[in-house]
């Protein structure tokens, strides 16, 4: 029978390892791998998910957008004149006469047409410098063209209710607000050229 050597006698000498120490060196192996993943990965993962979630919309998408609500104010306004229901037995008289009756309906909507098409051309004067977007600003741009609608509404209140003080200054005060609004989005997107091209000097 052969001799064993000292080493191979201090290996079979040797007592097994224990289940609790092969279950430690397991989560040791395992903590490891997981704190460095996370620390090479855990970081841009991060930044990631929360831009995923950060609404973006274009410049191009925003304008088409007010054009569209622009474009539905100045409809739901027309839609307010009370056009009668004129019998067909009239003379040329009698017709001159009803149509003269709508006189201040169409002078409130031709005012109001004027003022929102003077918004319309400033909203797109604005636009037009404004290269980038900023989910600010396109919050600011869905006040603004709220504000818009408004408008419509506040004109049909003056068109039925023309009588009555409180249309016209509630008309007003919103004219006020939709122009701060239009200002706001202008100094916003100016400011330290946030949002238009730095190579433009105002004079």
């Amino acid at each position: 029978m052969a001799k064993l050597s000292k080493e191979d006698a201090t290996v079979q000498s040797s007592p097994a390892p224990l289940p609790s120490q092969c279950l430690r060196s397991v989560a040791t192996s395992v903590g490891s791998y997981i704190y460095y993943s996370n620390y090479y990965t855990y970081a841009p993962y991060t930044s990631m998910s929360t831009n995923a979630f950060v609404p973006k919309v274009k410049p191009e998408h925003v304008v088409s957008f007010g054009d569209a609500i622009f474009a539905f104010a100045i409809t739901l306004m027309t839609l307010s004149i009370d056009v009668p229901d004129l019998p067909p037995n009239l003379t040329e008289s009698q017709l001159l006469n009803r149509l003269y009756d709508m006189y201040p309906q169409v002078e409130s909507y031709i005012i109001s047409f004027a003022v929102i098409a003077i918004f319309w051309v400033s909203y797109h004067q604005v636009f037009n410098f404004i290269k980038e977007s900023h989910i600010s600003m396109v919050y600011l741009n869905l006040l603004f063209l709220l504000f818009i609608t408004f408008l419509s509404v506040s004109t049909s209140l003056v068109i039925n209710y023309g009588s009555y003080q409180i249309p016209y200054v509630l008309y007003c005060i919103l004219v006020i607000m939709t122009s701060s609004l239009l200002a706001l989005i202008w100094w916003f997107g100016t400011k330290d050229y946030r949002l238009i091209d730095k190579n433009i000097h105002f004079l």
